[in-house]
């Protein structure tokens, strides 16, 4: 049987681990490309407000976490200032495996 002591150093491995995990991820710098433009300057707004993906313009465009977003229209822009880490990738738009494995390459 288990006892309370060797429960309490299992429950507290597992809690070290998963914050220890969280911490890694919160500090990811963002995928671009050699002009620190994100996503191949697709519209990162018009994949959750047209469900589809939309190639942006150097006319429209913002920066978060030192990358350059690129918008199709001001409006699009503007949702995106508005709250970035809506829109944003997740990771910093690296895969999500490699992420956890302390890669930026799956």
């Amino acid at each position: 049987m288990f006892s309370i002591k060797s429960l309490l150093k299992s429950l507290s491995l597992v809690t070290v681990i998963f914050f220890s995990h969280l911490t890694f991820a919160a500090d990811i710098d963002m995928n671009t490309d050699s002009n620190d433009v994100a996503l191949h300057g697709y519209d990162t707004v018009a994949y959750f407000t047209q469900r589809k993906t939309v190639k942006g313009s150097d006319k429209y465009t913002a920066t978060y976490k030192n990358a350059i977003y690129q918008f199709s229209n001001a409006v699009n822009r503007e949702l995106f200032r508005g709250n970035p880490a809506k829109y944003a990738p997740q990771f910093g738009g690296y895969c999500g495996m490699g992420v956890t494995m302390k890669k930026t390459r799956c």
